[in-house]
């Protein structure tokens, strides 16, 4: 997987989040033109099988619509406003497929594709991953993309099929972390993603021994953005997922020029 230029890479948690309207192109455009190195999104399926970047399985939160993705078409979907819910001047955005968003990062950054299963109430996962693997097989951009989830089954089954895949497990639940990194690294998952206040210098060079990537969730509050990516790079993670990441580069120069 292709991670970029920079030695602490930058993960925009969907999109320049902070700033503009999660998960349209908008926002995955302004985090590229912020220095991001990775993109990350959720996909869902609509009813006629197209695979649209949306994080809830309704519409109803972060557009004009209300009902499930999986219930409506892609053409249902297409009409809906999805900017304006954030702010009014962001009006004129659309829920982008998988597609569109790939036209937009193909070699300018990598885009990390979380997959949900029934932990987080989506059934069809399965069906979902084998058309990720069919459009991203068709244009050839393996060394583009990582899957990421909460469930270890979900980057097993992407493995089965394409083990060149770039996967990483989300660990948010504090306790256990070697035994759980342990596991993912019998399991041939390539990287450990914790949040800011479980990650520990310890828990780094464990994971880094084991050969997997540590990416870290944190800079989502503007009031403590310093202070998190600081502790994160004292622990020498390999990168951060933020919803700000013009803010996360910034202070990335300033402890360079230091």
């Amino acid at each position: 997987m292709y991670t970029g230029d920079n030695d602490f890479l930058i993960q925009a948690h969907r999109g320049y989040s902070g700033k503009y309207p999660e998960n349209t192109l908008l926002s995955f455009q302004k985090a590229i033109e912020a220095g991001a190195d990775i993109v990350e999104f959720d996909l869902h399926l609509s009813k006629d099988k197209e695979l649209f970047v949306i994080h809830d399985m309704t519409v109803d939160r972060t557009t004009d619509g209300t009902g499930k993705i999986s219930e409506l078409t892609k053409d249902e979907i297409k009409k809906l406003e999805a900017g304006a819910w954030f702010d009014a001047k962001f009006s004129g955005e659309k829920i982008p497929t998988f597609s569109e968003t790939l036209d937009l990062l193909e070699n300018k950054a990598i885009a990390s594709i979380e997959i949900k299963t029934e932990f987080s109430g989506y059934k069809n996962w399965r069906e979902m991953i084998d058309f990720i693997i069919k459009t991203v097989d068709n244009r050839k951009m393996w060394d583009q993309v990582m899957f990421i989830s909460f469930d270890p089954r979900a980057l097993l089954a992407v493995i089965k099929r394409r083990p060149q895949a770039f996967t990483g497990f989300i660990d948010y639940q504090a306790g256990e972390e070697v035994l759980k990194m342990k596991m993912i690294e019998a399991a041939g998952i390539d990287g450990w993603f914790a949040p800011w206040n479980i990650v520990t210098k310890r828990l780094v060079q464990k994971a880094h021994k084991m050969g997997m990537k540590v990416l870290s969730g944190g800079g989502k509050n503007l009031s403590s953005i310093d202070q998190e990516v600081n502790i994160l790079l004292e622990a020498g993670v390999d990168g951060i997922s933020t919803d700000f990441p013009a803010e996360v580069m910034e202070i990335l120069t300033k402890s360079k020029d230091e």
